[in-house]
């Protein structure tokens, strides 16, 4: 079909519909369709796997030197319903896709040791990660270096953000997170502080470009927020236990008299404070000490597509801030050091017609941070489901520890909310069904 043809069908039909691979560009209404110049048909993917320098004692160890055998490379054009294409790399590390189209893609790598592997390592079981987003358009070839899991100390375990479509009902405060102790020894909540990061996703001129906010959304020093909120307590008061998990509700209130799946908060641990809340006097208040207020009164919201972090008290009139905006819009952000970061996660949205209609920046985060977002939950439509991290170990008294390889593409996956609890192990390994398609 010729170009002159599928542009007269982008005036008639939906955008989605006018993204075929072979326009360069097309105009529907107000809405752009990007699409790079060439064939774009039948392009070939060579990924090599290997260990990065963190790793290098394990390398040798395991005689990966030349590579990582048996990782499971993963390939997702942007534009397309979220599905990861998947294949295994070789005993030298290499896995190869053979004919894709051109376009913009997702690429993630994930190796989990076998019981053989962790024995000749001492036991313990480990995973590696990494992910980065690859413009194919013609044939080529890129390394992954997987960057090792971490125990780490306080993660987050689980985000529930999806939005109720208003034209079921108008409520949209039933969001939650939950905090883990993945260390072996008790730690307390009191002053740290739960945020949102610094968001563009795409280019949107006039008022930003992903290149003009580069220092801000790819900063290897730290996270940049305006919106955040401050665990309470004088240093003691609210302990967390080693396994123990604390739900951060948006609302601690039952979601479910509103609209049937929502979940039941009222038993959280904490409750984001805002000018409107509905409050429940039995949940602590973590106080909205960000730079800017919500404007629906309930705290920050939680949503899908969002990057999270965990920080250490500190103090805030101390960090760097900027006004990465142009005046008119006058919202200042600060920068959370990287050492003050006990975890950052990146989740990313299922969703096609914003992939189709916008040029997609490359980075959520610096890889410093978190390599590549995962979870892909529907925004408007998965009510039953959250992310949440997969378990990686458990414990000789049967405690989970689960997984961070600072690549939230591997270390999440979407399944059925679980509020207060951990869902069914889910060791590394074993490849993951849901969403997986082998090439």
């Amino acid at each position: 079909m010729g170009a002159s043809i599928l542009r007269v069908a982008c005036e008639r039909v939906l955008p989605a519909v006018c993204v075929t691979g072979l326009l360069a560009s097309c105009t529907a209404g107000e809405v752009d369709l990007h699409q790079p110049e060439g064939s774009g048909l039948g392009q070939g993917l060579t990924v090599k796997v290997e260990l990065d320098s963190t790793a290098a004692d394990i390398a040798e160890a395991l005689s990966w030197t030349d590579g990582a055998p048996e990782a499971e490379v993963r390939v997702h054009r942007l534009g397309t319903e979220f599905r990861w294409d998947t294949a295994l790399t070789d005993s030298a590390g290499n896995a190869h896709f053979p004919d894709l189209i051109q376009g913009l893609y997702r690429l993630a790598a994930y190796r989990a040791l076998t019981d053989d592997e962790s024995a000749q390592l001492g036991g313990r079981r480990r995973a590696f990660g990494d992910g980065l987003m690859l413009y194919i358009s013609g044939p080529t070839t890129d390394t992954l270096t997987l960057a090792p899991d971490r125990r780490g100390a306080l993660l987050i375990a689980e985000q529930y953000g999806t939005s109720t479509p208003v034209a079921l009902v108008q409520w949209d405060y039933q969001h939650y997170i939950e905090i883990y102790n993945n260390s072996d020894t008790t730690i307390y909540l009191d002053g740290m502080i739960l945020g949102r990061g610094f968001r563009i996703y795409w280019d949107d001129p006039p008022y930003s470009t992903c290149a003009a906010m580069e220092p801000f959304r790819n900063d290897p020093d730290g996270v940049w927020s305006m919106y955040f909120h401050q665990f309470p307590g004088s240093g003691a008061e609210y302990p967390l236990a080693p396994g123990g998990i604390a739900v951060v509700a948006m609302d601690a209130i039952d979601h479910s008299e509103y609209l049937v799946g929502l979940p039941d908060l009222t038993h959280a641990d904490f409750e984001l404070l805002g000018s409107a809340d509905v409050d429940n006097p039995a949940v602590p208040n973590m106080a909205d000490i960000g730079l800017e207020y919500s404007r629906r009164g309930h705290g920050m919201e939680l949503w899908v597509g969002q990057t999270m972090f965990l920080s250490e008290p500190v103090d805030i009139e101390t960090l760097p801030r900027a006004q990465p905006w142009a005046p008119e819009f006058d919202h200042a952000y600060v920068r959370f050091p990287r050492e003050a970061l006990l975890d950052v996660l990146a989740t990313g949205e299922n969703d096609v017609l914003d992939e189709q209609t916008h040029l997609y920046c490359h980075e959520q985060v610096h890889r410093n941070l978190d390599r590549l977002a995962g979870g892909f939950i529907k925004h408007s439509h998965d009510l039953e489901y959250s992310v949440q991290r997969l378990v990686i170990d458990t414990t000789p008294d049967g405690r989970a520890i689960l997984q961070d390889t600072n690549t939230s593409a591997v270390d999440l996956v979407r399944a059925l909310y679980t509020v207060g609890t951990l869902p069914q192990p889910q060791l590394g390994g074993a490849r993951r069904a849901a969403g997986i398609r082998e090439h």
